[in-house]
């Protein structure tokens, strides 16, 4: 595996099973090389894996990053709601998600500023709000560099 290869992962998550047990809901994520951003989605596949249903669509890279539950069952959403809430969304009625909280330990960023400069490597640390650590590939070898959070983008 090479670093390239890293893009071609989809991250799965989140597994939640319907209240009636027909159901199971789980996330995904990904990286669109050619956006050069982070997608995630929601989807549903039916229990014996018959049906596999893709419920959201994540085109600014903010997509869904957790399922509403009460404990560990998760809870329908009327549709009233949602409705409203994306109505509310289109007319810009809510802060758009900052660069930091876009970070997830695990995942690829690129550098974007000071001697690391473009080079894309893994966030291994959220160390505060301003500091974070990053795993570099530098002359053949993984360096730790703990960068400020500011000077890094999610892949």
């Amino acid at each position: 595996m090479v670093l390239d290869d890293l893009s071609k992962l989809v991250n799965v998550g989140g597994p939640q099973v319907s209240p009636d047990g027909k159901w199971i809901a789980y996330t995904t994520s990904h990286v669109d090389v050619a956006e050069d951003k982070n997608l995630s989605e929601l989807w549903m596949v039916s229990w014996d894996g018959t049906q596999d249903i893709q419920l959201t669509y994540g085109p600014e890279g903010v997509g869904v990053t957790a399922l509403i539950r009460t404990g560990d069952e998760p809870i329908a959403v009327p549709g009233e709601i949602i409705a409203t809430l994306r109505e509310r969304e289109q007319a810009g009625a809510f802060d758009r998600t900052t660069a930091r909280q876009l970070l997830r330990v695990g995942e690829l960023v690129r550098v974007t500023a000071g001697a690391f400069e473009d080079i894309v490597g893994r966030l291994i640390e959220l160390r505060d709000e301003d500091r974070v650590v990053v795993l570099l590939e530098l002359l053949g070898r993984s360096v730790r560099a703990e960068l400020g959070a500011a000077a890094v983008e999610a892949v």
